[in-house]
This record gives structure tokens, C-alpha cells and sequence, in this order.
């Protein structure tokens, strides 16, 4: 079985999520149409600070998860923890950490950024 695991900081809504499982869709379904079969396992967590983006988070990416997956894709897509990005503590590591205008949006750089 093939694992990924995602971070999504800054999820907003939930586009990056959702194109990320629209790519990885659209990939099974080239290896089903060349008979190959690969398995997924995908884990996807996500951070966002802003409640109505959370909601519309969940609300979207369970509507697109509810018909999109073949058989052989696993996707665990774990609720958003509400805080900001300077907050969280990372008790796990990711093999993707996806960033979309988080970082231009802090009020500050990182910690040892520089």
C-alpha cells in the first residue's frame, strides 16, 4: 500500500484539499484504466484559525469525498483543528506540508526563517 500523509495549513475552505484529492483521483483512474492495481492510503489533516472557513471546509470536502474514490483508495480526512499556524505544536510528521498564502498572510516570519 502506497501512504501519504498531507498537512494543509491554512486550509481556507478546502481547495487545496480538494484539488489534492481531485489529482489523486484522476491518477487511479489512470492506473485502473491501464489494469494497474495501485493502492492509496491517504491521511489529510488540515489548520485553520477562521470557523466559517472550517465549515465550509467540512461541508465541501465530504460532499466530494462521498462519490469520488475508487475501491482501492483509503482517504482519512481528519477535521480541522482550529488555531492559527504560530500556535500549533506538530506532534507528527507529514510527508506534504502544503502552505497556500499562509506564510504571506503572517504577521511575523517563522521562527528561524532567517
Amino acid at each position: 500500500m502506497n501512504k501519504i500523509s498531507i498537512l494543509d495549513a491554512g486550509s481556507g475552505p478546502g481547495t487545496i484539499t480538494i484539488s489534492t484529492l481531485d489529482f489523486l483521483k484522476k491518477l487511479q483512474d489512470v492506473y485502473a484504466s491501464r489494469k494497474i492495481n495501485v493502492k492509496l492510503s491517504i491521511k489529510i489533516d488540515s489548520i485553520e484559525p477562521i470557523k466559517e472557513n472550517i465549515d465550509c471546509y467540512n461541508e465541501l470536502t465530504s460532499d466530494y469525498l462521498s462519490d469520488t474514490f475508487l475501491d482501492n483508495t483509503f482517504v482519512t480526512l481528519n477535521k480541522p483543528v482550529q488555531t492559527s499556524i504560530e500556535k500549533i505544536k506538530m506532534t507528527q510528521s507529514f510527508d506534504l506540508l502544503i502552505f497556500s498564502n499562509i506564510l504571506a498572510e503572517m504577521p511575523a516570519p517563522p521562527a528561524g526563517s532567517r
